[in-house]
């Protein structure tokens, strides 16, 4: 499993119904790494590289079957039926990336090595793309268009243009024989999915859903009470027998391809003519007659093939115990940076190795009070604010000290009381449709109060899973310290309290009394320093949306969180160090100013 065993999405968090269920080294070198990876369940084996220009190149799966090795250094780009089978059999997996996606694409490539997928590919839409990845040794296609090498924003021209691509990749496939099953870059294939899908032989395609509540239990297909939500083709399969519905659907998104979505595109005509209520002649009365009734198709289980929100906030496999097929980062609000810190904090974002190797950590305890988490007489808007602000208050500090103490700071599992959306929650604080009982939301992702990006958490901190990850230096947790602060009256007090805590050489330092420490309203930060810091978390703060219909409407719709509160810091007065006559004067700060609860 791609999830450790002591991971903290590995443990249900309580019982759920029963139906919630730098140079580089040398791609020889890698290969022999990926080879490397032994048959045993619920590990993960970090193998990586790092590369010029680009920020990661991930090596990490989950290893269910034989250790697998990554295919020779490719002769040829070429999209073609021999070389295809030649080097990938009659079943593909296919994913597609730019420029600006190549860490995906390697981490979604050392994945599909590492549980043995043969066929697995991925089309290269510009140049850098497809010259990084023949020098990586990642099997490789170019596809028949040149796209953008930057960033896609989401609805823009770029990010339509790349429908087309896609599905008349998967349409040629399909026509030459293949079994083809398409993802995104960030839904990384975990394990085998084979033998799986080969349970239905007869279903045309299988899709996953965005539907919220799962309608099953048992490991099949979702039930018909989940085939009306929209079908997300972040990851399908698709046979032969879908020919004609995959025609209609390339010669859709043809009409107009910079515009039209391929998704959309597919759900409209996924349902034309269908007749979802006659089973006749299927092998499973959960898979459905599709387009005009020629197509069979079916929906994927949302606690195996996981989206963003069956993964990261009601958290179906963690509660039912079960090992995911793939994680696909949808329902998020950070961006690129946001999907990397998601599917770092669930273990399966593996980056080199000197990111496991940072000078030291710091980490703190975050203080949680029982009646902010479940407040009598139930959570409301108010007392989701009250909650996160809380946790927020708490993480400025830590953010200012692990800066200026020179370490990471290991971020703590944070706790939301509702979920985020982008119009109004139910009634149970959730996006309509899903589970009640998931709230609280545990381990709430932090791009539902913060804008990672700002945070560059690459540099700044760690995600929570952290300190349980595999690919940690030997000794690493072993080397621990624990103490608390105190800043004491004055500048030079506080200068001697951080020299003190600097000389810590323990990878992992836990300071006991942090969440009562207003860390940037005391004396320990130098100005300077103090100014960095300020600017970086107060660039940091992320919306919130939107009150449910039955909190009153005297509380806010929306609201902004913000990481650093200005009005809190500016209140105080700040201390400065002031040369005279080479001597420092120093101006003593009341402590009661900076202490925000007891010690």
């Amino acid at each position: 499993m791609a999830l450790l065993p002591s991971h903290p999405f590995a443990s249900p968090v309580r019982a759920s119904p029963a139906h919630a269920t730098p140079a580089h080294a040398e791609t020889a070198a890698l290969r022999a790494l990926v080879g490397q990876l032994s048959a045993r369940l619920d590990s993960v084996r970090a193998l990586t590289h790092a590369r010029s220009n680009l920020e990661r190149l991930a090596e990490a799966a989950e290893v269910e079957g034989a250790a697998a090795a990554l295919p020779p250094r490719l002769a040829s780009t070429a999209f073609t039926r021999e070389r295809l089978l030649a080097e990938g059999g009659p079943r593909l997996v296919l994913t597609f990336t730019n420029g600006a996606r190549l860490d995906f694409a390697r981490s979604w490539a050392a994945h599909a090595a590492a549980v043995g997928l043969r066929g697995a590919f991925v089309g290269a839409t510009d140049g850098e793309a497809e010259a990084r990845l023949v020098e990586d040794g990642v099997p490789t296609f170019r596809v028949n268009a040149s796209l953008s090498p930057r960033e896609w924003g989401w609805g823009g021209a770029a990010f339509h243009a790349l429908g087309p691509v896609k599905v008349g990749t998967v349409r040629q496939a399909v026509a030459w024989g293949f079994e083809v099953i398409v993802t995104d870059t960030d839904a990384l294939v975990l394990r085998d999915p084979w033998p799986y899908v080969s349970r239905w032989a007869d279903a045309g395609f299988l899709t996953t859903s965005d539907h919220l509540g799962n309608t099953s239990s048992d490991g099949g297909l979702e039930t018909h009470g989940a085939i009306h939500s929209a079908f997300n083709i972040g990851y399908m399969l698709f046979r032969p027998s879908a020919l004609p519905l995959i025609e209609a659907w390339y010669s859709s998104v043809m009409q107009n391809p910079l515009s039209r979505w391929d998704q959309g595109e597919f759900n409209s005509i996924a349902r034309a003519g269908w007749d979802p209520l006659n089973t006749k002649g299927l092998s499973d009365p959960r898979l459905f007659w599709s387009y005009k009734q020629r197509v069979v198709g079916g929906v994927l289980p949302i606690s195996l093939f996981c989206g963003g929100h069956s993964y990261f906030i009601s958290q179906y496999p963690q509660r039912m115990g079960l090992r995911p097929y793939s994680i696909h980062t949808t329902y998020q609000y950070g961006g690129a940076p946001g999907k990397r810190h998601r599917l770092r904090e669930a273990g399966v974002w593996v980056d080199a190795p000197a990111y496991y190797k940072p000078p030291g950590v710091l980490q703190y305890l975050p203080d949680l009070p029982a009646a902010l988490v479940r407040p009598p007489g139930g959570m409301d808007t108010a007392g989701h604010i009250r909650l996160v602000d809380h946790q927020l208050k708490q993480l400025a500090s830590a953010f200012a000290l692990a800066r200026l103490l020179g370490r990471v700071l290991l971020l703590p599992a944070l706790v939301c009381g509702y979920d985020k959306y982008w119009g109004p929650l139910s009634d149970d604080g959730m996006i309509p449709g899903a589970p009640a009982f998931a709230a609280p939301i545990h381990h709430c992702p932090l791009d539902h109060m913060l804008e990672p990006a700002a945070l560059d958490l690459e540099h700044t901190a760690r995600e929570s899973s952290f300190l349980q990850h595999p690919s940690l230096p030997e000794g690493f947790n072993a080397s621990r310290a624990a103490t608390s602060l105190n800043v004491g009256t004055n500048v030079e007090e506080a200068r001697l309290e951080a020299a003190r805590l600097q000389r810590f050489g323990e990878k992992v330092l836990l300071i006991r009394n942090l969440p009562q420490v207003n860390v940037l309203a005391s004396p320990l930060l130098p100005p300077p320093l103090r100014a960095k810091v300020m600017q970086q978390l107060g660039n940091a703060g992320g919306s919130w949306c939107c009150r449910p219909r039955k909190d009153p409407p005297s509380m806010p719709q929306h609201h902004g969180f913000r990481l650093l509160d200005p009005e809190a810091v500016s209140k105080y007065e700040q201390p400065s160090y002031v040369e005279e006559k080479g001597a420092r004067a120093m101006q003593v700060i009341r402590k009661s100013d900076f202490l925000t609860g007891p010690l």
